[in-house]
């Protein structure tokens, strides 16, 4: 039974939310789960059911180092295999374990099962995700595969939850539940649930391709009711840490373009699919047209997400990941509405790069401030100046930095303190400032969110307003009132009270 090889990230993520963290603690809570996923016939016939199976394991496999993959019906064993197969491609080491060592369960299908231990049933029916810590709840036959997934994610938190329950405050389990993806509305009496039929969501381009941006694809990959075009836009690479929660990705997956993760990942669909290998700004430059109609946001900044804004899109569907919530957010007119800017322009004075670099690499004086941003401005690579400065700092040994000597120090800070290298290396307990690392299930959640977005305002799905945002936190049981109205920023510089921008606007797609 094996930790996988990038767990310093997920630890950079468990410390954010568990009171108490170590290094230590945290490996010894781990090796201690025994997780078992258990499904029978009616999971593994239904296509909703095959796919609530398949994201299950792709976030059990990115933390727990043993899994148990339990058939409930005969002739079940090439499943099994499946599924083992894509548990081994994430993280080679994961055991499989014994049925007498379970401590979680979670199951899918319509079996009921007698381990003595907590276990959640998961299932769906087209829009409606349903889960219960009781009895089985079924799979659906639809070719939607977004509450399924839905599914998976709020077993996965549950799961994680109850494997530090005595480390994480005020966070009980789910009972019984059911919710649309269509109105997040909370074991309604009358759920929205419409027919998936064919659907032509139009032009769509998808900013931001790492761990939101995987679940967004993820939900889509295998949808054949859907028609339209979508373009993916990034310009980045993976790294080992990225695999922590970018469900789409394996071992394999390391130093290869993100893009081209996105573009193995689409089975047969009716999506035309696109992939551009660049920053947006970087893509814009190269465009023809920027009558752009749907952006679906997936970037993890303020700044990136107010540069989208710029460019003047006719619709924004916006997610987000943090440590106390995840989400959704619409901006379907700019002139009328709050625009994406809003909700993301700076309130209060913040650090600047250099300084917000410099403090979590433990160079926390004028000098040390004054030298990465020195390194910043001169595009300067890591050298052994810099690193023994580092470890002196951090108290660790200049062996453990040497392989980053000759990285940028952007790409450097994004593995090291990022990805939780140096906490790693230096047992220190302190999350970095200003660094959300979410767990998976938060990430996949957000990013099935975003892309349930796309095809509910394509369909026209929705009769009734939702208001601007919709969230909660998979850290503590869902909530009834998770969608809430906002308000444009008037009297302020946002770009929405710009009358240049808002003639713009009118004139890309109010003239036409």
């Amino acid at each position: 039974m094996g930790l996988s090889n990038f767990l310093s990230k997920a630890g950079a993520a468990a410390s954010q939310v568990l009171q108490g963290y170590t290094k230590e603690l945290f490996e010894e809570i781990l090796l201690r789960q025994h997780v078992c996923l258990a499904f029978d016939e009616q999971a593994a016939t239904s296509k909703e059911g095959l796919q609530t199976l398949d994201l299950t394991v792709r976030l059990l496999a990115r933390l727990y180092p043993c899994l148990e993959l339990v058939p409930l019906s005969s002739n079940l064993d090439s499943v099994k295999s499946t599924l083992e197969a894509l548990a081994q491609s994430i993280n080679p080491q994961v055991a499989f374990g014994n049925s007498g060592t379970v401590t979680v369960c979670i199951v899918v299908g319509k079996t009921k099962v007698s381990y003595n231990v907590p276990t959640f049933y998961l299932g769906s029916d087209n829009w409606i995700t349903k889960f219960s810590d009781s009895e089985p709840v079924l799979s659906g036959g639809s070719d939607n595969s977004l509450a399924a997934g839905a599914a998976a994610c709020i077993g996965a938190a549950n799961v994680f939850r109850y494997v530090f329950k005595d480390y994480l405050p005020n966070s009980s389990l789910d009972t019984t539940l059911s919710m649309s993806l269509v109105d997040y509305r909370l074991n309604a009496a009358d759920p929205v649930n419409p027919d998936v039929r064919k659907i032509n969501i139009g032009n769509v381009h998808l900013v931001g391709l790492g761990a939101v941006g995987n679940g967004f694809v993820w939900a889509l990959r295998k949808s054949p009711y859907l028609e339209g075009n979508v373009t993916g836009v990034d310009g980045e690479s993976i790294d080992l840490s990225n695999l922590q929660r970018y469900i789409l990705t394996d071992q394999d997956s390391v130093d290869c373009k993100k893009t081209e993760v996105v573009k193995n990942s689409f089975c047969s669909t009716g999506l035309n699919i696109a992939y551009h290998p660049e920053h947006w700004g970087e893509y814009l430059e190269q465009c023809c047209d920027l009558t752009l109609d749907t952006v679906a946001v997936g970037v993890d900044s303020a700044k990136d997400r107010i540069l989208v804004q710029a460019s003047l899109p006719k619709i924004i569907f916006n997610a987000w990941t943090q440590t106390n919530d995840l989400g959704v957010s619409r901006h379907i007119d700019f002139i009328k509405e709050p625009c994406l800017a809003c909700m993301y322009l700076p309130t209060e004075e913040k650090q600047s790069q250099s300084q917000e670099i410099a403090q979590n690499l433990g160079l926390i004086d004028v000098e040390g401030e004054g030298l990465i941003r020195q390194y910043l401005a001169l595009n300067l690579p890591v050298d052994q100046v810099l690193i023994e400065r580092i470890a002196s700092a951090k108290g660790i040994s200049v062996e453990l930095l040497k392989p980053y000597i000759g990285y940028q120090v952007q790409a450097f800070y994004s593995q090291v303190v990022c990805g939780g290298m140096l906490m790693s290396f230096s047992n220190d307990t302190t999350a970095p400032n200003n660094v959300e690392v979410p767990l998976a299930f938060q990430s996949a959640m957000a990013g099935i969110m975003l892309a349930a977005e796309v095809i509910v305002h394509a369909g026209g799905f929705r009769s009734n307003p939702i208001g601007t945002r919709t969230r909660f936190n998979l850290l503590k049981p869902l909530s009834k009132h998770n969608s809430e109205s906002c308000d444009k920023l008037i009297g302020t510089n946002c770009l929405c009270q710009d009358e240049d921008y808002k003639l713009v606007y009118i004139a890309k797609y109010m003239g036409r």
